[in-house]
């Protein structure tokens, strides 16, 4: 596959994931009833949750990102917002006891299901935002790849700086009103090794 040897669990990892994503992506991109510009909207809507989910991994208040009201997702996303819903959770938002929000399981000891099931999401959309801005709106009734591979993961941005901090690019950055590390090594580390390990040899 050309993974590093240390990447070949969380390759797994990522495809599993991946695959489980891939049919909330193709149900809305393939959904007739939306314009493009709708759907690229709801894209954009799942990315800075979950891009806003990942870069407060590490931070003691961070809490407050990882818990989305379905009335506020419906607000945010007026046409057919089932679609961005189900995006949320293939990104492992689960819904709650009470059934009125969308929280994001991180728990003492980390779920790692959950950060993969991040990671492949945010690398879709990428690869979307990437196929739409190389050939136009008219790209997203293409068949989409959902081939993930480390490299993906290593080129996920969030606004202007990377997403994962590799060991070159230790420190704090800010984003936009969103300020702290972006998904520390640290954190990678303790939770996906094998991220911060083929990170190196990208």
């Amino acid at each position: 596959s050309g993974e590093p040897p240390a990447a070949g669990s969380l390759v797994a990892q990522i495809r599993v994931a991946t695959e489980a994503a891939a049919p909330s992506f193709r149900a809305l991109l393939g959904d007739q009833a939306l314009m493009p510009q709708q759907a690229m909207r709801q894209l954009d809507f799942v990315e800075r949750q979950v891009n806003l989910v990942m870069v407060h991994l590490a931070d003691p208040n961070g809490n407050k990102y990882r818990k989305l009201k379905l009335s506020g997702v419906r607000d945010k996303v007026r046409e057919k917002p089932g679609h961005a819903e189900a995006l949320l959770k293939a990104a492992g938002f689960v819904l709650a006891q009470s059934a009125d929000f969308l929280e994001w399981p991180e728990g003492e000891g980390g779920n790692h299901g959950a950060l993969a099931s991040s990671l492949a999401v945010l690398a879709l959309v990428a690869r979307i935002r990437k196929r739409v801005e190389k050939a136009g709106m008219r790209s997203l009734c293409e068949p989409l790849d959902a081939s993930i591979e480390i490299r993906d993961l290593a080129h996920l941005r969030y606004g202007d700086v990377s997403l994962l901090e590799s060991q070159v690019a230790r420190g704090s950055q800010k984003v936009g009103a969103v300020s702290g590390a972006l998904v520390p090594r640290a954190f990678l580390e303790a939770r996906l090794p094998q991220v911060a390990a083929a990170l190196e040899d990208m």
